[in-house]
C-alpha cells in the first residue's frame, strides 16, 4: 500500500537540550510523520549535527526539507535545503556530521518538511 503525504509542510520544533558537553546527543524524537524519528547531536560548541530514523513498517521513498538556523558567530539567520538521498527501509538511520549540520547551536536549528512520501 502506497501512503503518500504530498507536499506536506510542517514545522518540526525538535531542538537538542543545552548540553553541558559539545558531544551531547538528544534522545531519538518522534517528528510527529508517522515513524520517522530524529536526532540532533552538538558536535562541537558551534556545530550542530541530525539524523533521521525511520521507525515505521513502510519505506520512506521522500524526504525533502529545510533548514532554518541562527549562526551566532556572524549573526545572521541562515537557509538552505536537504533531503535524503536514498529511501530508508524500516529501521534504517541517514544523516549525522557527514550529512546534516549546521554552524549554529542545536537549540537554534528548526527543520521544515517542504516533502515526505511513503512506500
Amino acid at each position: 500500500m502506497r501512503r503518500y503525504l504530498g507536499s506536506l509542510m510542517a514545522l518540526l520544533m525538535l531542538v537538542a537540550p543545552v548540553a553541558a558537553s559539545a558531544q551531547e546527543q538528544s534522545a531519538w524524537a518522534d517528528t510527529g510523520f508517522n515513524g520517522l524519528s530524529i536526532r540532533f547531536d552538538q558536535i562541537s560548541p558551534t556545530m550542530c549535527a541530525w539524523k533521521f530514523r525511520n521507525d515505521s513498517v513502510h519505506t520512506l521513498a521522500v524526504l525533502n526539507f529545510r533548514i532554518e538556523d541562527f549562526n551566532a558567530e556572524s549573526r545572521v539567520h541562515e537557509r538552505s535545503t536537504g533531503l535524503i538521498p536514498t529511501p530508508l527501509s524500516s529501521g534504517e538511520e541517514f544523516g549525522g556530521g557527514s550529512a546534516f549540520t549546521a554552524d549554529a547551536k542545536c537549540r537554534s536549528v528548526r527543520l521544515v518538511v517542504t516533502d515526505i512520501r511513503w512506500q
